[in-house]
């Protein structure tokens, strides 16, 4: 059925959704690591804190990949990952409103956490961009997921 079809609008949507989510995701880990500095002035933030902060994203990021991938096959994937991906955009925004490390600390976890999810899902992109594609579109090595 898939194969008769070809790629419609839905399916272009799908692709831009997750190329965006992907380039939001390397946006915020950049804009971190160039804003690193200015916060450690303004924050008094020492070296090993500031790791802390680069690492509290990244343990988010990796409990909201398992957390928000299983509630998403409980609950529902679309609705799963649209709520995170509001979350995530909500959450980096409110990051540059910290006025302490404390609150900074716990932004860029849950702003991980939330990011967790899409990261989880799309580092296996190809497959979620080949899957409602026709065979003749598809990677090489789908696998059928």
């Amino acid at each position: 059925m898939i194969d008769a079809r070809g790629l419609g609008p839905f399916n272009y949507r799908l692709i831009a959704l997750s190329w965006l989510i992907t380039v939001f995701d390397g946006f915020d880990m950049m804009m971190i690591s160039f804003t690193a500095p200015y916060m450690r002035d303004e924050l008094g933030l020492t070296k090993p804190m500031l790791g802390n902060v680069f690492s509290a994203g990244l343990l988010g990021m990796m409990i909201g990949g398992f957390v928000l991938a299983w509630l998403g096959d409980r609950r529902g994937r679309r609705q799963t990952i649209a709520i995170a991906a509001v979350a995530f955009g909500i959450l980096t925004a409110a990051t540059a409103l910290a006025r302490s490390y404390e609150a900074l600390l716990v932004l860029r976890f849950l702003d991980g956490f939330a990011i967790g999810d899409a990261a989880a899902r799309l580092g296996a992109q190809h497959r979620i961009r080949a899957h409602p594609a026709p065979f003749y579109r598809r990677d090489g090595d789908h696998d059928g997921l």
